[in-house]
């Protein structure tokens, strides 16, 4: 069999955006589907407030199951500055955890044009956000970071 490249993570994170950008309140709160991106996207500049998506770590769950296990990092992201109580944050933080704690999700991403198209073809079997941590992101100056980490569990088809 001929090697194949697998970005598991870029279909996840393609898919999870496509959902994610759909959800007005969001995009409302953010300033525009726009602002709901890829973290680390250097093809625009970053602005604030956002949402942001980043797949981590998917490492094929079993011996040659074809499943992959991973963290989808979901950030809010506010100008410490702007957002000094830091309402703003949590309120991003808290569409992006209601986004990945319903019980459909699995089907939602599996239903995604992302998911569908031959060139990213992606099954999502499971997600879910048991022991799922919110926690805060001091580390970066003059910006307020919340993330939230759903574990997913998909098969390139």
């Amino acid at each position: 069999m001929a090697a194949v490249m697998l970005d598991i993570e870029t279909r996840v994170e393609a898919a999870a955006l496509e959902l994610l950008r759909a959800i007005s309140g969001l995009t409302t709160l953010v300033g525009g589907a726009a602002r709901v991106r890829r973290a680390f996207d250097g093809t625009s500049q970053a602005a604030f407030p956002c949402a942001t998506v980043h797949a981590v770590n998917f490492i094929e769950h079993g011996a040659h199951s074809g499943c992959y296990l991973g963290i989808l990092r979901l950030s809010a992201l506010t100008y410490q500055d702007v957002d000094k109580a830091g309402t703003q944050v949590r309120s991003i933080l808290g569409w992006l955890r209601g986004w990945a704690q319903q019980t459909d999700l699995a089907a939602q991403i599996n239903d995604t044009v992302t998911a569908k198209a031959t060139a990213t073809k992606l099954t999502c079997v499971w997600a879910t956000c048991h022991q799922a941590l919110a926690y805060e992101n001091a580390e970066i100056k003059n910006v307020r970071q919340w993330i939230f980490e759903p574990l997913l569990l998909v098969r390139p088809n």
